[in-house]
Order: structure tokens, then C-alpha cells, then sequence
């Protein structure tokens, strides 16, 4: 007779022949690395250079909390909001504003946006202290060829000036287009 498949989230133990093996009994936890899906968010990928994240805020000890605020909405500057990693773990994408606790202490928070690529990348890092709430605000770029803004202050959305440029050179050429007639007329 064959031994049953573990369970779901669990995976098949290898043992030496100097240990011999212990059943696992109901209420204990799983060895580490096996068991429910990690909890950083919906399958996406932890930044290169990141390693493996932090244990989030559900950890015990003083907690600090990060008033965060992606500025810009879906209507005025993209569909696809920012994706931010607070400490490594990924949040819900959404513009406006939020509060995230934390564990007090070293903090770092990373935001990035995608459309056709990635663009607008910025960090902050800070320490938090027990009880306190820090402000942030991230301002996504005007367009996908510069970094976004992030600091404790309301920031200004990089690139302005070359869509402002863009769009008095398109005016331009439609005033020329039509004016270019009636004096040559």
C-alpha cells in the first residue's frame, strides 16, 4: 500500500536514514517556505536587488503608519495606476490616498509605472518611528521618458514642459496649415 499525497500547500518530505520521520500532527505549522501563497500581492514580482520580503504589518512591536498619497487620477494621467512596494510587499494599485501601517523603523517605499514599459521609477527611504504617521506623495511623470517624484511633500509631475512643447509645436502646424493659405491666396 502506498502513503497518501500530502496536502494541499504541503510538499512531499525527504528523510535521512539517521532521522526518522515524525508525522506531522494537526495545529502545527508547515515547515517554513511551504503552505498558502505569499501574502505581497497577487503574484507580482518583487524588484531585482530586493531579496525576499520583510514580514509585513501584522508583525508584533510598535507599529508606525506611512500616509500615502499616489497623486494624478485614472481620467488625468493613465488607466494603469503605479504599482508601490512598501518594504517589499506589494500594494493594491489605486490613485488618491491611503494609510499603510508599518513596522516602526527602516522604511522603504518603491513605485514604479507600466504601460507600454516601465517608467517613472522613485524611492524613499526613512526611518519610522512608534506611533508616527509619515507623510508621502508619488506624482507620476507626464510621460514614459523620466522618473516620478516621491517625497514628504505634495510633488510636481515630471515633464511637463516637453508635453507642453509637444503640444505648441502640433499648434503650431495647424495655424501654419491654415494661415499658410490665405497669404499665399
Amino acid at each position: 500500500m502506498s502513503t497518501p499525497s500530502p496536502g494541499y500547500g504541503q510538499q512531499p518530505q525527504q528523510h535521512s536514514p539517521q532521522q526518522p520521520q515524525q508525522p506531522q500532527q494537526h495545529g502545527t505549522p508547515p515547515p517554513a517556505g511551504y503552505g498558502a501563497p505569499a501574502a505581497h500581492g497577487g503574484g507580482s514580482p518583487v524588484p531585482p536587488g530586493y531579496g525576499a520580503p520583510v514580514p509585513g504589518p501584522s508583525q508584533q512591536g510598535p507599529q508606525a503608519t506611512i500616509d500615502l498619497t499616489v497623486q494624478g487620477s485614472v481620467m488625468m494621467r493613465s488607466f494603469v495606476p503605479p504599482t508601490i512596494w512598501v518594504n517589499g510587499h506589494v500594494l493594491t494599485p489605486k490613485y488618491g490616498q491611503r494609510d499603510v501601517p508599518v513596522p516602526a523603523g527602516p522604511v522603504r517605499v518603491d513605485v514604479e509605472c507600466q504601460w507600454m514599459r516601465k517608467y517613472g521609477q522613485a524611492s524613499l527611504s526613512f526611518t519610522a518611528q512608534p506611533g508616527q504617521t509619515v507623510p508621502v506623495f508619488y506624482a507620476a511623470p507626464a510621460h514614459q521618458f523620466t522618473t516620478g517624484a516621491i517625497g514628504h511633500t505634495k510633488q510636481k509631475h515630471k515633464g511637463m514642459g516637453f508635453v507642453w512643447g509637444i503640444l505648441g509645436v502640433a499648434l503650431a502646424l495647424i495655424v501654419f496649415a491654415v494661415v499658410l493659405p490665405f497669404a499665399l491666396g
